[in-house]
């Protein structure tokens, strides 16, 4: 500080210096052209250096100092020193400036090192060596000197200009190298975006650099204008500590505090301690170099806030993750999985493995897994799928954590592939019972064609073989068997989905009341039937016969469940779901029905086998105790009918079957057909029949019916052949009656083609499938009527009869529309 002082009044004495004879030179080059010899002699005496050059740089005066330092050189300072000043790089940037500023006219000064060149040659005419001739200002023995240099025109920016030239002293010199190192340390310190500040020992600020100040939000101005105290920047200033000191412990000289801005917020910093040096006494300083720990904390923040979105998203991810070592310890878990596994969260995870909650057949698989990873490094990256011992099924991925690679952690996913694992057996079971449908369909059909004509041929028999023959019980008991395999027939179509139905408006309550009896004499003296019916029970549409059937299915089932005996159940209500509703068997989307329910008290179905009941041919009963097609034709009929079936047992209690069928508006439900009407009716008819059917039996059996019967009958073995008999007759037929399957033309391109020749011609289709098998491939316009296989010989007359004395009721209308005809 001291040197400081000194320096900075040297400077102020040299300005006024500089000033005072600035303004002398410019008067004695007024004066010198006049021949005034006062001024000449005060330059002549002065004790720097000076010369005078004038125009084309001529030098006009020199004073003594300078000819006792450089001798009678003529060269002008910039010249005359740059030798000198070449060892020096800055010194010579220097020398160049200040000739510039001659250049340019404009007064200049700086402070140059020169160095004694090497050699004892001439040198710009002067001796400038180490020899006796070195000038007075470089000590004997020295090899460089400082000087200050300065440059100032008198007449603006044209010559004449005075050079004037001061050699330092020592102190002057130092002085200089001082407050020049002060100077690149505070551009440094302001340069370097990290606040310095030094405080006194009361803690009062001394110095503190641009980076400080924008801490506090002023400028350093502010500050060097009212030095603040330390303890007075703090928010917390610290108790019992020194003025000096940001913290309490005397020994810390790190950490973090924070600056309480004078018209800002509070900042936050990262503050490093420098204590004064003993051995400079005179500067007792507090070096505090201070960080910004916004950017930090923000960062800081950004992770915290990251990892505890990672951890939400891991504790509410909908699938269940665990982070496992190799060998599939859980280390950490989610809810999903703890769910998934059936375990409370999150005791019941951590510690266990994997293995653990797997299957005993998947557990080798899941070992594998991770053997592989930790062996070869290789990992499930596609998943896995395992069943769980909660008898779920899930997809399994091994991830390996690439940050822990030294531990071989690794986040093992489970996603639970349940209901794709249901769905895909449902539909393996669905495609399963849609071929083995297609195969009892074809079956069917085939016997109905054989059984057509055996029941068919029974009934041309006993036309001539009255009760009382002797061969009237064997046919009857060939008719019975024949009508018996009719019946297992219809249950493999019930079960394909195949089965001819006669849909209409039911009422349930009015079904199992007729039903009723029934069941009573089915269920025996040790079931007790308990019949509840709805109030204002909807209507269903669906076949009366069918629905019959189905009751009666479940009902002998139940009574084959309760051998000990036991309550059968049978409840009908209305019911609107809100939602889709699932369960074993079926499952019922959102709706109004009315519902079928049918509970016992049996022994229940197990767990394993709940599954398989509606497949053909599946019984839990005794060998010969049952066909197998009892629940699955239920279920084929339920679902022709467009409805739906949910089972649900609880083994050693019971099973209740839930029916639910579509509600329909209200309309009068149909009545009781007039059956022993129809069989006392006459039969016999007259008309021209094409008969289509290529199974011999049963196109002879028909055609005999027809003929005793009185129609003119034409018969065909196939579609092509029917089109030739047409021909050879000339056309003109009352009614077509053709079987639907045939080989090349089948019976509705038949149909079409004779619609093309004749539009209002009628017809019967007979076959073994169900109406609506075949029903899509007409136009719905087009007057078809349909006789299932297999049928006897009134029913076939019938359906003549009818169908011919439609058309003729037909035709008269056309004729005569006020005249009513009644076949």
């Amino acid at each position: 500080m001291a040197e400081s002082s000194d320096f900075l009044s040297i400077l102020v004495l040299l300005g006024l210096a500089a000033f005072f004879a600035g303004a002398g030179l410019h008067a004695l080059w007024r004066h010198l052209a006049g021949g005034q010899d006062q001024f000449r002699k005060a330059y002549e005496n002065s004790p720097d250096a000076t010369q005078i050059i004038g125009p084309e740089s001529k030098v006009v005066f020199c004073n003594r100092a300078f000819k006792a330092n450089f001798g009678s050189t003529k060269l002008a300072f910039p010249a005359l020193l740059r030798p000198n000043a070449v060892a020096d790089p800055e010194s010579l940037k220097r020398l160049e400036d200040i000739e510039a500023a001659a250049r340019d006219g404009r007064e200049w000064q700086c402070v140059l090192r020169l160095t004694a060149p090497p050699g004892d040659g001439e040198t710009y005419g002067t001796r400038f060596d180490q020899g006796k001739n070195m000038p007075s200002a470089l000590p004997s023995g020295a090899e460089e000197t400082w000087c200050r240099l300065s440059v100032l025109p008198l007449k603006g920016r044209s010559e004449p200009i005075l050079w004037r030239l001061h050699f330092l002293n020592i102190d002057q010199r130092d002085s200089f190298l001082l407050n020049r190192e002060r100077r690149q340390l505070a551009e440094l310190a302001s340069g370097i975006g990290i606040g310095l500040a030094a405080f006194s020992s009361d803690g009062r600020l001394s110095y503190c650099n641009d980076a400080f100040a924008d801490l506090l939000e002023v400028t350093a101005a502010d500050l060097r204008a009212d030095p603040p105290l330390l303890h007075d920047l703090l928010t917390e200033p610290p108790r019992e500590a020194s003025p000096d000191r940001p913290f309490a412990e005397p020994d810390l000289l790190r950490g973090e505090a924070s600056l309480r801005a004078p018209l800002g917020n509070p900042c936050r910093v990262e503050l490093l301690v420098t204590p004064p040096s003993a051995k400079h006494d005179e500067a007792r300083w507090t070096w505090i170099a201070c960080r910004d720990l916004a950017a930090r904390l923000a960062q800081e923040e950004a992770i915290i806030q990251a990892q505890k979105h990672l951890e939400s998203s891991f504790r509410q991810a909908p699938v269940g993750i665990a982070i496992a070592d190799g060998q599939g310890q859980i280390r950490e878990a989610n809810g999903a999985l703890s769910a998934l596994l059936g375990v409370p969260f999150p005791k019941g995870l951590k510690g266990k493995g994997l293995t653990d909650f797997v299957v005993e057949e998947d557990r080798a698989l899941l070992r594998q897994v991770f053997d592989d990873w930790r062996t070869s490094g290789k990992f499930a990256s596609e998943g896995v799928t395992i069943r769980l011992s909660t008898d779920k099924a899930a997809s399994f991925w091994l991830v390996p954590i690439e940050s822990d690679a030294e531990q071989r952690s690794c986040y093992a996913y489970l996603v639970d592939t349940t209901a794709q694992r249901d769905l895909e057996l449902r539909f393996s079971q669905a495609q399963k019972m849609q071929a083995i449908g297609q195969l009892a369909g074809g079956i069917a059909h085939d016997f109905n064609n054989l059984l057509t004509a055996m029941i068919g041929f029974s009934d041309l028999l006993l036309l001539r073989h009255r009760p009382g023959d002797q061969s009237f019980a064997d046919i009857m008991q060939i008719k019975q068997n024949a009508n018996r395999a009719a019946n297992l027939v219809r249950q493999l179509l019930a079960f394909s989905r195949q089965q001819t139905l006669q849909p209409r408006m039911l009422n349930l309550t009015d079904v199992l009341t007729e039903l009723m009896h029934l069941l009573r004499r089915l269920m025996g003296e040790k079931i007790k039937l308990e019949v509840k019916h709805g109030r204002d029970l909807g209507l269903v549409r669906a076949d009366k016969g069918q629905i019959e059937q189905v009751i009666t299915n479940l009902a002998v089932n139940a009574r084959d469940a309760m051998l000990e005996g036991g309550v059968l159940s049978i409840e009908t209500a209305n019911e609107i779901l809100e939602k889709e509703r699932g369960g074993y068997g079926d499952r019922v989307p959102a709706g109004s029905y009315v519902t079928i329910t049918v509970s016992d008290q049996g022994t229940g179905i197990p767990r394993s086998e709940i599954e398989k009941i509606f497949e053909p041919f599946y019984s839990t009963k005794a060998v010969g105790a049952g066909t197998g097609l009892g629940l699955s034709t239920v279920h084929g009929i339920i679902k022709q009918s467009g409805g739906h079936i949910i089972v649900e047992s609880d083994e050693g209690k019971g099973t209740t079957f839930t029916i639910y069928l579509p509600h329909h508006a209200a309309e009068k439900a149909a009545g009781q057909p007039k059956g022993q009407e129809a069989k006392r009716r006459d039969l016999s008819g007259s008309g021209r029949v094409l008969l289509v059917e290529d199974e011999t039996a049963v196109r002879n059996f028909s055609a005999r019916v027809l003929r005793n019967k009185g129609y003119e009958v034409f018969e065909a073995a196939s579609g092509e052949n029917a089109l030739k008999v047409l021909e050879q007759t000339g056309g003109g037929v009352d009614l077509v009656v053709t079987d639907v399957v045939m080989p090349n033309m089948d019976g509705p391109e038949l149909v079409k083609e004779l619609r093309r020749r004749d539009p209002d011609i009628k017809v019967i289709f007979i076959s073994g499938y169900a109406e609506e098998t075949f029903r899509a491939e007409l136009d719905q316009d087009e007057d078809v009527h349909f006789l299932p296989k297999p049928f006897n010989l009134r029913e076939l007359a019938a359906k003549v009869k009818e169908v011919i004395g439609r058309g003729r009721a037909q035709a008269a209308r056309e004729q005569d529309p006020h005249k009513r005809q009644v076949p």
